[in-house]
């Protein structure tokens, strides 16, 4: 039995019907798109990065929402509403059981990755899972392991690998050696105790926004020895809300600061002594800057359609073409990732 408490409660499938509640829907998505070639989701979890994932498939012709998970039935209720789904559950079982449902993704707090994924994967659902796709490296394993077992795809959903922006910039990469990469990622916000980033297990910036600047440097450095990490980090709350680490590997210097206690830019610049390339808002980029020889050349790559566009493109043409990992993010680079947070926390103490 698949068992996420406090945030679900075992429930029966519920129909949702515009009758009762009180809205006039439009069905004009609904009608536009080709049914009998749309890829039928089910969601778990009902927050912030759900509506976004939910905005972006509205927008697309061949993908749906055929149902939604959730633990505060009202809140499914207006999740419905805004994007014309027809069934809701309080029952995280009662949506992987239901053999319409063809892909599932993941938008939990971080703490309910892994279960929801092995949930999933035991009942061979291709699964698309929020970063961080777990809390540590040993629970990365286990998805990897129960992957294998059910011959099933499973994905973190780390998007700014998927951007027309990230694909020219690993282009441009091809004929350039970087010696350094330095990545930013400082958003202030206030201490809020029912926020996931400050409940544990599973808390804290490194884990919430540090995993982008982590995926990066093991995207870009994956083929360098890593010599040497260093790491400062402060602590409030019981979390870590700013973490600053120093990654040296053979011919290169990379550091990575996050935090959530101070405002940066958001960015990451790679470069060597006769070049740089400046990214800003690198998680979800929209373009990067070239300096070389004494020139600064922008370079603009609009997203296809937004920045979730890509992943889910991605994720549903490796569905249909009965693949069971991704190239761009397989499991073992999110092994990687999980192994150099592990790393961080360790050398953090």
């Amino acid at each position: 039995m698949f068992h996420l408490p406090p945030y679900f409660h075992s429930s029966l499938l519920y129909r949702f019907r515009a009758r009762n509640v009180n809205f006039l829907p439009s069905f004009r998505i609904i009608e536009t798109k080709k049914e009998g070639m749309q890829m039928k989701w089910g969601i778990i979890g009902a927050g912030n990065i759900a509506h976004r994932f939910a905005q972006s498939i509205a927008r697309m012709e061949n993908a749906s929402i055929a149902m939604v998970c959730g633990r505060d039935e009202e809140k499914l209720k207006r999740f419905c509403q805004r994007f014309e789904i027809g069934w809701y559950t309080l029952d995280p079982e009662t949506l992987l059981n239901d053999p319409a449902i063809e892909a599932v993704y993941i938008a939990l707090p971080h703490r309910l990755h892994a279960n929801a994924v092995l949930a999933a994967l035991a009942r061979k659902k291709p699964v698309l899972c929020e970063k961080p796709l777990a809390i540590d490296s040993e629970e990365v394993k286990m998805i990897i392991e129960a992957a294998q077992k059910n011959d099933t795809l499973c994905m973190e959903a780390m998007k700014e690998r998927f951007t027309p922006a990230y694909h020219a910039l690993k282009h441009a990469l091809r004929a350039r050696t970087p010696a350094y990469l330095d990545v930013t990622m400082d958003r202030q916000f206030a201490y809020d105790p029912d926020s996931y980033v400050y409940q544990t297990p599973g808390g804290g910036i490194l884990l919430d926004c540090g995993v982008y600047g982590i995926a990066l440097m093991q995207d870009l450095m994956k083929d360098r020895k890593l010599l040497d990490v260093a790491c400062e980090s402060r602590v409030a709350h019981g979390v870590d809300v700013f973490d600053r680490v120093i990654f040296t590997y053979e011919g290169a210097t990379c550091a990575m600061e996050c935090a959530c206690d101070r405002t940066k830019d958001v960015q990451a610049v790679i470069g060597a002594k006769t070049w740089s390339i400046t990214i800003p808002n690198f998680h979800r980029a929209e373009g990067w800057t070239l300096e070389e020889n004494g020139m600064a050349n922008p370079f603009v790559y609009p997203y296809e359609q937004d920045d979730f566009y890509g992943e889910i493109a991605h994720f549903e043409q490796l569905v249909r073409e009965g693949k069971k990992e991704s190239d761009i993010m397989p499991l073992q680079d999110s092994l990687a990732c999980a192994q150099m947070m592990d790393r961080i926390a360790r050398e953090s103490k």
